[in-house]
């Protein structure tokens, strides 16, 4: 006799009503996936990121599975990260993927004790539905297609692991924390570009090899090549849309370039004064709450510069014993600061402008 899935049964006997509530709870599910990860991005907030997860997997298991478990915790989940989002955001947010968790509870838990029925009932139910016999039992083939089928979520949900981990401040910090030289500072954020790059790479590799298994040992249906386009959707877009728009390969090309200008001397010099005016810097790149900021930027003005301000950063590491009462006061003339401040030979790099040695003029 042939045998019905759950799926297969689902998209026979269902009714409307189950069949819209599932869709309207996986629609609502997957638009909050979708706002929390672009809210993410633009807050950089690794913890809104990371808490989309959870509700992505529950989704796709009522999605897919039809799973009152996954329902059920789609529920319990949108509860609390409800309140948690509210508190963390300090406004009302995130009410609406408690309607898809009711939505996904009541509908799963119908349409299963309606399957459940027909399993059991086996031929009467059969006759009574109009439909070919269905087994008591799932084929244990049937569960193996159902594993290989998952693969391409397995994958993506790992590969955007990978994909926050490289843009953690932990993970930068550790490239960074050992670097006591200008040069040894745009090496490490070179790998940390780098690390960012092969993050996305990765992300998305992970995913097509998942795409791949389940293409060959999967189930083959349209639900499991939209969970496919899906899951590869997410680390393309995230991952693509942060590399581009920060354009960390052009970083990466301008963290080389500058570090052969120190290893050749062909480095950029200029005669300024230094304004008293400094602030903390980071390096350009992706940016996660907690981030370092190993910079301090100086400006810098004089007859070098056109009389034009121009920012130069000089790493934390680097000890450049400047005088703080002889900096630029920028309420004089320039004629009177060259009687009275003291002015820097400033000598640094093309592209990020950090400095590798500065010395007093005398």
């Amino acid at each position: 006799m042939e045998y019905l899935t759950k799926n297969e049964f689902f998209a026979k006997y269902a009714s409307e009503t189950e069949k819209r509530n599932i869709k309207t709870a996986c629609v609502l599910t997957y638009l909050s996936v979708a706002i929390m990860l672009f809210i993410a991005f633009e807050m950089h907030s690794l913890y809104i990121a990371l808490s989309s997860l959870p509700l992505l997997a529950l989704g796709l298991g009522v999605h897919i599975a039809k799973s009152r478990v996954c329902s059920v915790l789609l529920l319990i989940y949108s509860c609390v990260d409800t309140v948690l989002l509210s508190i963390h955001m300090q406004r009302p947010w995130g009410w609406w993927v408690i309607i898809a968790g009711v939505l996904a509870v009541i509908s799963t838990f119908l349409f299963d004790k309606k399957y459940r029925a027909f399993v059991e009932e086996g031929a009467a139910a059969q006759l009574a539905m109009e439909s070919a016999p269905a087994e008591a039992a799932v084929p244990p083939k049937k569960h193996a297609q159902l594993l290989f089928t998952l693969l391409p979520f397995c994958g993506m949900f790992a590969g955007i692991g990978i994909i926050f981990l490289s843009i953690h401040p932990t993970f930068l910090n550790l490239l960074i924390g050992n670097a006591e030289s200008s040069k040894a500072l745009l090496q490490a954020y070179g790998w940390w570009y780098a690390a960012v790059i092969g993050g996305v790479v990765i992300a998305i590799l992970l995913t097509l090899a998942g795409i791949v298994v389940a293409a060959v040992k999967g189930i083959h249906s349209f639900q499991s090549v939209k969970l496919m386009l899906v899951c590869l959707a997410f680390p393309t877009l995230l991952g693509g849309a942060m590399v581009l728009t920060e354009d960390v390969p052009q970083l990466l090309f301008h963290a080389w370039e500058d570090v052969a200008q120190i290893d050749n001397d062909q480095l950029q010099e200029m005669t300024v004064w230094l304004s008293p005016q400094t602030r903390s810097e980071r390096f350009p790149g992706p940016y996660t709450e907690g981030q370092p900021e190993p910079l301090t930027r100086y400006t810098g003005i004089g007859e070098d510069t056109e009389n034009e301000w121009v920012e130069f950063y000089l790493p934390n590491c680097f000890d450049a014993s400047l005088d703080p009462d002889a900096l630029f006061a920028e309420n004089e003339s320039n004629g009177w600061n060259t009687g009275y401040d003291q002015q820097y030979r400033v000598r640094f790099t093309e592209h990020f402008h950090l400095v590798v040695s500065i010395e007093p003029v005398a």
